[in-house]
């Protein structure tokens, strides 16, 4: 079975970093963690056959690990458009 993987549009992230923008993602879901694996992966998903930029993290929290993968291919898309020279 497939793990769980969060879509992220551009329209979340707005203005932000990418990357400041997941972790402030985990830190809605955890009070306390630490991230001891961050990774980006290329890979064909349930949902497409065509590889996407995965960003996975594997957090400890409450002592236990867990697996979180954020889809981000649309936002990497959308960062590189240069919208009107800004």
């Amino acid at each position: 079975m497939e793990p769980q993987i969060y879509k992220v549009t551009p329209e979340q992230v707005g203005g932000k970093d990418i990357m400041d923008f997941l972790r402030q993602q985990l830190s809605h879901q955890f009070t306390n963690y630490d991230i001891l694996n961050e990774q980006t992966l290329s890979k064909p998903t349930s949902y497409s056959r065509t590889p996407r930029r995965i960003v996975a993290f594997l957090v400890e929290a409450g002592g236990q690990q867990h697996s979180i993968f954020f889809d981000t291919t649309e936002c990497s898309a959308a960062s590189t458009i240069n919208w009107l020279g800004h």
